[in-house]
C-alpha cells in the first residue's frame, strides 16, 4: 500500500524571521518554476535560490509537492477574494467584468506559472477540504445574476456554471496557447459572458473605465 505523500505545509510560520524565510522559499519556488519548468524543480534547487538551508526550508515544507500546493493554494486565495470584491459591486454588469478582470489577472499575471499550478489543480484540489474552487466562486456569480433581475431561463445555478465554464475556457486556453495580451483576453471573455446573458455590454466592458468605477458597496 502506497503512502500519499504530504502536499500542504508542514508548520505555519508566526515569527517575522519565519515569516521572511517562508516567503523566500514560495517565490523561489515560483521563479524556478516559470524559468526552468518541472526539470530543476528540486528541494535542494529552491533552497540554493532562496538563500537557506535544506533544512531550513524541511522546517517548513516537508517536499517540493507541499511548496508547489502553497503557490497554489495561494493564488486560488487571492482569485476568490477578487472574485468576492467584485460580486459586491452595486451595478451587477459592473460586478461581471470585475469577475472578468480577476479572472483574467488570475492567469496571465505569472502565466507561466498559472499553466503549470493549472495542471496540477484537481491533484491538489482533492487533497484541499475546502474542494474544488468553483464550489467557492459559484455562489458569487448567482449572488450577481440573481441581482440583475434578467431573465434566467435555466435556473441561477445551472447559467452561474455556465458563466464560470465559460471564463475557464477562455482563460486556460490562451494561456495554453502562449498569449500574453490580456486587454484582449479581457475584451473577449466579457463580450462571451454578456452575449450568453443577451445583455449589451455597451461601454461597460473597458478595462481602463472598470477600475475608476469600482465604488465597491459595503
Amino acid at each position: 500500500m502506497s503512502v500519499k505523500k504530504p502536499v500542504f505545509p508542514r508548520k505555519s510560520a508566526s515569527q517575522t524571521r519565519s515569516l521572511y524565510t517562508v516567503e523566500c522559499i514560495v517565490e523561489a519556488a515560483a521563479r524556478i518554476l516559470e524559468e526552468d519548468g518541472m526539470e530543476r524543480y528540486t528541494t535542494n534547487a529552491i533552497a540554493e535560490r532562496a538563500g537557506v538551508s535544506v533544512g531550513s526550508l524541511y522546517q517548513y515544507f516537508p517536499n517540493k509537492d507541499s511548496i508547489t500546493a502553497e503557490l497554489w493554494r495561494r493564488s486560488r486565495s487571492t482569485l476568490i477574494k477578487d472574485v468576492a470584491i467584485a460580486s459586491r459591486h452595486a451595478d451587477w454588469r459592473l460586478a461581471i467584468i470585475g469577475m472578468a478582470d480577476a479572472a483574467v489577472r488570475h492567469q496571465l499575471q505569472r502565466p507561466d506559472l498559472a499553466v503549470l499550478l493549472d495542471r496540477q489543480q484537481q491533484h491538489f484540489e482533492s487533497a484541499d477540504v475546502n474542494g474544488p474552487i468553483a464550489s467557492m466562486i459559484l455562489p458569487y456569480i448567482e449572488q450577481v445574476l440573481a441581482a440583475s433581475k434578467l431573465p434566467l431561463p435555466y435556473g441561477p445555478s445551472a447559467m452561474a456554471s455556465d458563466l464560470f465554464s465559460i471564463t475557464r475556457g477562455l482563460t486556460d486556453s490562451t494561456a495554453a496557447t502562449g498569449e500574453r495580451d490580456s486587454s484582449s483576453l479581457f475584451g473577449r471573455v466579457c463580450r462571451a459572458l454578456f452575449g450568453y446573458l443577451r445583455i449589451d455590454q455597451g461601454d461597460f466592458a473597458d478595462r481602463e473605465r472598470y477600475p475608476a468605477a469600482q465604488a465597491q458597496t459595503p
